[in-house]
């Protein structure tokens, strides 16, 4: 799948269309939080 969609993720990151480029996740996306790494980091240690 990556290298059959990378024409159109090209043309998309050219054209600044971030709809059409494919920024895959995974399933838990859902979960992220914005953070510092430092933040992230001691999160999952601790």
């Amino acid at each position: 799948m990556h290298h059959l969609t990378a024409p159109l993720r090209a043309a998309a990151a050219t054209a600044g269309d971030a709809d059409r480029l494919n920024l895959w996740a995974g399933t838990g996306w859902r979960q992220a939080r914005a953070g510092s790494v430092a933040e992230v980091m001691a999160d999952l240690l601790g």
